[in-house]
């Protein structure tokens, strides 16, 4: 087989697709819910999100991150397109999804660092600048990844996942978004009043929170109403 049908893949933080390291044999991967939607994903084609998919179930297949992707074994077995496989590697390699190790230069998927010299290279199809290495301590956790203002408040400041999910548990999911984003919006009308530090942060929003959730409660219909919403009903189903 041509070094041109073989190209090297690294899924970036693997961890966040494979929770469950203790099992040797995984048949599943994890991915957000709401990955359809995703704004990162918009310009995916058919084929190329089906691409991505591949890759991911692969990387699950040999518990590891790093993959050797098979052109022809995508196309024969999957229906996947070289141009479409190819399409997609360059948009997650754009995105710092994925990075590649690539065996032959006339390979058609291009390295965007192959050949940048400097300390900061430039990925050259998106033009962004390669991201610093980041503590994964801080990493944004997957149920703040769909929504890019709150997964970019949470790395400025450095949000710890211990207190991101912490936040979770005490507010949930459609609150903790809720009241992020308005906290987002104060702050940008109240530059002045931003916090100056990770900890100055982390109380803000945790008191921010609590003051939203009392009002998010009232919200929240109580058994009360829905025992007397169902009494309705029956009353009035009775006539």
């Amino acid at each position: 087989m041509a070094h041109t049908d073989l190209i090297t893949v690294t899924i970036n933080n693997w961890d966040k697709h494979n929770p469950r390291k203790d099992i040797k044999r995984p048949t599943w991967f994890s991915v957000d819910n709401r990955m359809i939607e995703d704004p990162d994903f918009f310009a995916f084609n058919h084929g190329e999100f089906k691409s991505w998919i591949y890759i991911l179930s692969r990387a699950s297949q040999k518990h590891c991150g790093t993959i050797d992707v098979h052109f022809d074994h995508a196309e024969r077995v999957c229906g996947i397109k070289k141009s479409d496989m190819n399409a997609a590697i360059e948009k997650l390699l754009g995105l710092h999804i994925v990075t590649v190790s690539v065996r032959d230069p006339y390979v058609s998927v291009r390295n965007p660092y192959a050949h940048v010299t400097h300390t900061n290279p430039t990925d050259r199809q998106t033009d962004r600048q390669t991201p610093p290495p980041r503590d994964p301590r801080t990493e944004v956790i997957l149920e703040f990844q769909i929504d890019p203002s709150i997964s970019e408040f949470i790395t400025k400041f450095k949000i710890t996942q211990e207190v991101q999910k912490g936040w979770l548990d005490l507010y949930g999911i459609d609150c903790v978004r809720r009241e992020i984003i308005k906290a987002i919006g104060w702050l940008s009308a109240n530059a002045g009043k931003s916090p100056k530090s990770v900890s100055g942060a982390t109380r803000f929003m945790s008191k921010w929170l609590e003051k939203g959730w009392e009002n998010y409660r009232k919200t929240i219909p109580s058994e009360k109403d829905h025992n007397s919403n169902k009494n309705k009903i029956h009353v009035i189903g009775s006539v």
